[in-house]
């Protein structure tokens, strides 16, 4: 299973990832990077610091997920 840690996390700023199995996390997530941290933000619009330590398994990048936003 593909997955989101501290390597490759620059990768997916600004880019929303899901799973089939929803377990664990509130998906969708979204990667934002405010002032030189990573966040994550849920579906919930909760922001959360991305930890150094974390690994966030997915199945999919949700293509069109970002189109709207400001």
């Amino acid at each position: 299973m593909p997955h989101v840690d501290i390597n490759n996390v620059r990768n997916f700023i600004g880019k929303t990832i899901d799973c089939q199995r929803r377990r664990l996390r509130h998906y969708p997530l979204t990667f934002r990077e405010i002032r030189g941290q990573i966040y994550i933000v849920d579906r919930n619009h909760v922001l959360i610091p991305f930890a150094e330590d974390e690994r966030i398994d997915y199945d999919y990048i949700v293509e069109g997920a970002n189109d709207n936003e400001h």
